[in-house]
């Protein structure tokens, strides 16, 4: 199958690298939507060469306890 053609965007960034876990596994297919916690992408896994939807947050945790409620926000869903 065809792979759909990739949209550079802005990628998150993460902390303390120039390379970020998801700049180096996942290419940005688009933008999903965006709001007060950050952007939700469509993007394509180097990996296994599934689609994904990623939430990037604008801000790291805060601590364990902010870590904790962050994940909580996790989850997987079928992208068609």
């Amino acid at each position: 199958p065809a792979r759909p053609s990739r949209v550079r965007q802005e990628e998150p960034k993460s902390q303390g690298s120039s390379t970020s876990r998801f700049s180096v596994d996942f290419d940005i297919i688009r933008e999903l939507g965006q709001g007060s916690f950050g952007k939700v992408y469509q993007v394509l896994s180097r990996l296994d060469g599934c689609m994904y939807a990623i939430k990037a947050g604008h801000r790291p945790a805060k601590g364990a306890s902010d870590r904790d409620r962050m994940l909580k926000e996790v989850g997987v869903a079928f992208l068609p």
